[in-house]
């Protein structure tokens, strides 16, 4: 793919290309807010933050899941079966019988 890419230009990759369609999306997408010129800074936060994510959603990037995410999956599944246990265990004491 990127042999084919640098045919049409020197140094062109999938990843420059895609770089290159993010950032001209997200360009167009803040392009099309209008502000007054009194406009609040948490306005224009807002619309950054929209732009961003329109053109995210047409670029079709996802967030990767943070690194810490296994850790904390297998830490919630550990607290689950040892509540689950206990749920069991406190269930079969005599007194509940």
């Amino acid at each position: 793919m990127n042999n084919h890419l640098r045919s049409y230009m020197k140094g062109l990759t999938a990843k420059v290309f895609r770089t290159y369609n993010a950032s001209t999306t997200f360009e167009k997408e803040l392009l099309s807010f209008e502000f007054k010129p009194n406009a609040l800074q948490q306005e224009k936060v807002n619309a950054y933050n929209s732009a961003n994510k329109t053109a995210a959603e047409l670029c079709n990037h996802q967030r990767a899941p943070p690194k810490s995410h296994a850790a904390g999956m297998a830490k919630m599944s550990l607290h689950v079966s040892s509540s689950h246990y206990a749920h069991h265990i406190t269930d079969e004491t005599p007194s509940n019988r």
